[in-house]
């Protein structure tokens, strides 16, 4: 990401986590097979922790998983129910309030998306 993604993440990880620095992306499935489980959204590494059978919930809102879902063991899947969901868009244009965009990712609050975690590694 840009180095302003990468402060942010500084910031969300301070004293709880570590901020892998720049990686290929080779670097970074070597990453992705060592680890428990994954959480993200649609993008490649969701996709790569899904070939390299790592455990992942998988967060949708402007992506529809039935046309691009991750797949491998146990997929958890989490879906917006939101006005605009599966826009398909690479931008947000969702016009009304939001803290931030895409606006549909407001419905996954971190205590859901660690209750889901924590659910699929028991699972195991």
């Amino acid at each position: 990401g840009s180095d302003a993604e990468r402060e942010q993440a500084e910031r969300i990880a301070a004293g709880n986590a570590f901020v892998l620095p720049r990686l290929t992306i080779g670097q970074k499935a070597s990453v992705i097979v060592r680890a428990a489980a994954a959480v993200g959204l649609d993008t490649g590494l969701t996709h790569i922790a899904a070939a390299l059978n790592v455990p992942q919930v998988s967060l949708y809102g402007p992506t529809d998983p039935k046309l691009v879902g991750a797949l491998g063991p146990r997929p958890v899947r989490l879906v917006a129910r939101f006005d605009c969901l599966f826009c398909h868009q690479r931008v947000c244009t969702y016009p009304g309030l939001a803290d931030f965009k895409p606006a549909c990712l407001v419905e996954f609050p971190p205590e859901r998306v660690w209750g889901e975690l924590m659910k699929l590694l028991s699972s195991r």
